[in-house]
C-alpha cells in the first residue's frame, strides 16, 4: 500500500464522498434516520466491499476499506459500516457453511438483514472467557450469557455471539433478535450509534446457525483487530474535518477588528492540531497495512494505533471545541457531533490508557519484536 491513491481508489473515495454529502449534518439530514443512509449504501453497492466476489461482493483490500472508513468519519456518518458491512461479512465468509454464506451474505449486502458481532467480547487476543455458555440439545444448542453492551445492537436483526462448545471448541452462534430468551435493552451513549445491553437466557440456536468452520478464535481476534484499524481511520476522518472547521472559523471570526487567525498563539494551536492529525493518519494507515500480517503483528499494530490515535483524537477534539468558544458545544454547529464521535472512539473496545499499557508491556516483553520492526520498515518504504 502506498500513500498515493490508485485511480480505482480515487473513484471509490469520490463516489462515497458524493453519496455521503447528502447525509451529513450540514445537508440537513436527520441523523436519527440512519436507515435512509443504510439503504443508500446498499443501493450503491457499498455494503458489498468486504464480501467475496463469489457472493456478489467486491472483495476489496483493507487499504481501500480503510479509505471508505476515513470518508465515513469525515462525514460523521451514522451507520454500522465497520460492524456489519465489514466485520460480520468477513466472519461469515470465513467461517460459515456454503449454504449459510449463500443465505446470509446477499441479505446483508442488500441491506435487508443487519447482523452485528459482539466485538466487546474477546477470545484469543484478550482476557476473559467467551460471553456465552452453550449446552447441546436435540436439534441444536441452548445459549445463555450475561448482559453485554453491543454497539448498534438496538437495531440489529441478529448477532454473532462467541461461545464455547463441548470440549472447549470455539464457535460463533448467530442469534436472532426475536428468538425466545433474547433481552435487548436500549443503551444510549454519547454518540448516535443505537447500542443496547444484550442478555441471552437459554436461547435456542439451530445446528446450522453455529458458525465454526475453521479456527474461530484466531478469526475472531483478527477480525476484531482489523475493526479497530478501520475505526482508527474513521476517527482520523473526523479529526481532519474538525481541523478544517476550526481553521475556517478562525479565518472568519473577528475580535477587536482583527481575525482570530491573526493571533499567533491560536495559529500555533491549530498547527499542533494539524501535526497530531497527520501523525494519526500515518498510524491509521499502518494499522490497516498490518491487516494482511499474522495475528500477533496485527494485534500489536491495532493496539498501538488505538492508543496513539485515542490520545490524538482527544487533543484535536478538545482544541476544536475550545477554539470555537461556546459555539463548539452548541447544536448550531457540527463541531459537537465530531467531538462526541471521537470521545466514543477513545473508549470503544477499551480505553486509550488500557491500550497504552498493553503496548508498553509488549515492548518490555519483546524489547523490539523483529516482526514489528520489519512491518514498520515496510510502512516507511511505502510512504
Amino acid at each position: 500500500m502506498h500513500l498515493s491513491l490508485s485511480a480505482d481508489q480515487e473513484l471509490l473515495r469520490d463516489g462515497i464522498a458524493r453519496l455521503l454529502a447528502n447525509y451529513t449534518p450540514a445537508s440537513g439530514h436527520d441523523r436519527a434516520d440512519w436507515r435512509a443512509l443504510w439503504r443508500a449504501l446498499a443501493e450503491g453497492g457499498w455494503l458489498a466491499v468486504a464480501a467475496p466476489e463469489a457472493s456478489g461482493g467486491m472483495e476489496l483490500g483493507a487499504d481501500s476499506i480503510g479509505l471508505l472508513a476515513l470518508e465515513l468519519g469525515r462525514a460523521a456518518a451514522s451507520a454500522p459500516f465497520v460492524e456489519a458491512a465489514v466485520t460480520s461479512i468477513s466472519l461469515i465468509a470465513a467461517l460459515a457453511t456454503p449454504n449459510r454464506r449463500e443465505e446470509w451474505l446477499p441479505a446483508i449486502i442488500a441491506g435487508e438483514m443487519l447482523t452485528v458481532p459482539l466485538l466487546e467480547q474477546t477470545i484469543a487476543s484478550g482476557p476473559g472467557a467467551p460471553l456465552a455458555d452453550v449446552r447441546k440439545v436435540d436439534g441444536g444448542w441452548r445459549v445463555s450469557g450475561a448482559p453485554v453492551l453491543v454497539r448498534w445492537g438496538d437495531v440489529a436483526d441478529s448477532f454473532l455471539v462467541p461461545v464455547t462448545c463441548e470440549g472447549g471448541r470455539l464457535a460463533l452462534a448467530r442469534v436472532g433478535r426475536d428468538a425466545g430468551g433474547v433481552a435487548i435493552n436500549p443503551y444510549p451513549t454519547i454518540e448516535t450509534a443505537q447500542s443496547c445491553r444484550l442478555q441471552l437466557s437459554d436461547v435456542f440456536v439451530g445446528e446450522d446457525d453455529l458458525v465454526d468452520r475453521g479456527d474461530v478464535g484466531v478469526a475472531w481476534a483478527m477480525a476484531r483487530d482489523r475493526a479497530i484499524g478501520f475505526a482508527c481511520n474513521d476517527a482520523v476522518g473526523g479529526m481532519e474535518r474538525l481541523l478544517q472547521l476550526t481553521a475556517q472559523y478562525l479565518e472568519t471570526r473577528e475580535q477587536f477588528g482583527r481575525k482570530l487567525s491573526a493571533n499567533q498563539a491560536l495559529e500555533h494551536r491549530v498547527a499542533r492540531m494539524a501535526i497530531a492529525t497527520e501523525e494519526a493518519r500515518g498510524i491509521a494507515l499502518y494499522a490497516v497495512l498490518a491487516g494482511d500480517e499474522d495475528g500477533a503483528v496485527l494485534h500489536a499494530a491495532a493496539g498501538a494505533a488505538k492508543a496513539r490515535i485515542g490520545t490524538a483524537a482527544r487533543f484535536v477534539a478538545h482544541n476544536a471545541v475550545q477554539l470555537h468558544g461556546g459555539m463548539g458545544v452548541s447544536e448550531e454547529t457540527v463541531v459537537h457531533l465530531f467531538f462526541k464521535r471521537l470521545m466514543a472512539f477513545e473508549n470503544w473496545l477499551g480505553t486509550t490508557t488500557q491500550y497504552a499499557e498493553e503496548v508498553a508491556e509488549r515492548l518490555r516483553a519483546t524489547r523490539g519484536s523483529q516482526s514489528v520492526i520489519d512491518l514498520v520498515n515496510r510502512a516507511q518504504v511505502a510512504a
